[in-house]
């Protein structure tokens, strides 16, 4: 049960993958809430969410920038929820829906302002190369942010880790080594207090 919990969330898929997103939407709003107060995003500003699963955080920043919003996922069911939570913004042409994986992304060099993860970076394989993957695609002086439920120090890590084979958590020292070597030029972390929340911004 667990285990299909998290497989859901690593590729939702099916009628139980859009109860999962529906699920993740909700769950994950305190990241989401503390990632956004950490996060200086410009008014014009192009993003990428990536592993953006039911185009929450895509909705979010198209309230923050009068440029481009879009999502890339390797889940359809993701792609068909994001569309649908973002109509207007596809119609216009101010958001694409991209089908693809982080470590080999069909997107130019330096295309975005801003990239953002949430909540799935723990499912990412090749890490080093996907985050090099990650610097390819954003403009000198961009931002990369990651967003997570957990500092590497969560109780419950140990838990999921043991149950789903190929998923790991970083600690904020080992985002730092990770990103520096991909390229970026700095790294920020922010904790929320009291809490195993975490953000890290890199700049590139």
């Amino acid at each position: 049960m667990v285990e299909e919990k998290i497989t859901q969330c690593m590729k939702p898929h099916g009628e139980e993958g859009i109860q999962a997103i529906e699920n993740m939407n909700e769950n994950h709003k305190p990241i989401s809430e503390f990632a956004f107060e950490s996060i200086n995003v410009g008014e014009n500003d192009e993003i990428l969410d990536i592993g953006c699963g039911g185009g929450v955080n895509i909705e979010k920043f198209l309230k923050l920038t009068a440029n481009n919003v879009d999502g890339l996922d390797y889940s359809e069911v993701s792609l068909s929820q994001s569309v649908k939570r973002n109509k207007k913004a596809v119609e216009d042409g101010r958001c694409r829906v991209i089908k693809a994986n982080v470590i080999k992304m069909p997107i130019e060099d330096g295309m975005y302002d801003l990239v953002s993860a949430f909540e799935t970076i723990y499912f990412w394989q090749d890490i080093e190369n996907a985050f090099k993957e990650v610097s390819r695609i954003i403009k000198t002086n961009g931002q990369f942010m990651i967003a997570q439920g957990t500092d590497g120090n969560h109780p419950d890590d140990k838990k999921w880790l043991s149950t789903v084979e190929g998923m790991k958590v970083y600690t904020a020292d080992e985002l730092k080594r990770y990103l520096l070597n991909a390229g970026f030029s700095s790294v920020s972390c922010f904790k929320k207090e009291n809490d195993y929340i975490m953000v890290v911004i890199a700049k590139k």
